[in-house]
């Protein structure tokens, strides 16, 4: 009797840690990396490390400074605001109106969907709008007034060889040495993407 009670244990054993294991969530990942610090679905302010970090925004409207070190920065569901600082970072906004900034250095910045900001900041970056209408910057991030410049209000003191691919959506774009799918515009400045 007692063997058979020792046996019809294990047995429980084994299925209560099959369900268990089947049951873990995947962690969450940006950019098909690991995150190695998470946001909740509520609206977060988080900052990185001077590390390599990757971070995931989840839900909510969410403030992310990736600081130094190249971090890969995911807002995830949410009208997010990602800045990547030092280091070559790569951000992107996922679903929702991002504004996404890079830093010194050569970034990739995406908006995904929604109609986002989308700034390069110094160095050689690429821009992708993805699916909205959105705003594409090479080089210079917010103007004094901490808005888009209007067409033609500034020469591109740092012209260096930045891409800006609008994707899908009418687009507009400016300080950007190499564009895709874009239209003529009056404003050699500013480029409008094809819709």
């Amino acid at each position: 009797m007692r063997r058979t009670w020792f046996v019809l244990g294990m047995v429980m054993l084994f299925f209560v840690g099959s369900v268990g294991v089947v049951g873990a969530a995947a962690p969450p990942t940006c950019g098909g990396m690991e995150a190695t610090i998470v946001g909740t679905n509520g609206d977060d302010e988080i900052f990185g490390t001077p590390d390599d970090d990757v971070i995931v925004g989840l839900n909510g409207n969410d403030f992310i400074v990736g600081l130094s070190g190249n971090d890969v920065i995911c807002g995830g569901n949410g009208n997010d605001f990602l800045i990547g600082q030092q280091g070559e970072d790569y951000l992107s906004g996922g679903n929702g109106d991002d504004i996404a900034i890079g830093g010194p250095d050569n970034d990739v910045v995406h908006g995904d969907n929604g109609e986002d900001l989308l700034f390069g900041n110094f160095g050689d970056d690429y821009l992708n709008g993805g699916n909205g209408k959105d705003f594409l910057n090479g080089d210079l991030p917010f103007p004094a007034d901490q808005s888009p410049a209007p067409p033609g209000a500034y020469e591109d003191p740092y012209p260096n060889n930045d891409t800006c691919d609008g994707a899908n959506g009418k687009d507009a774009a400016t300080f950007c040495e190499n564009e895709t799918s874009i239209e003529e515009h009056p404003d050699p400045s500013t480029v409008i993407f094809e819709e």
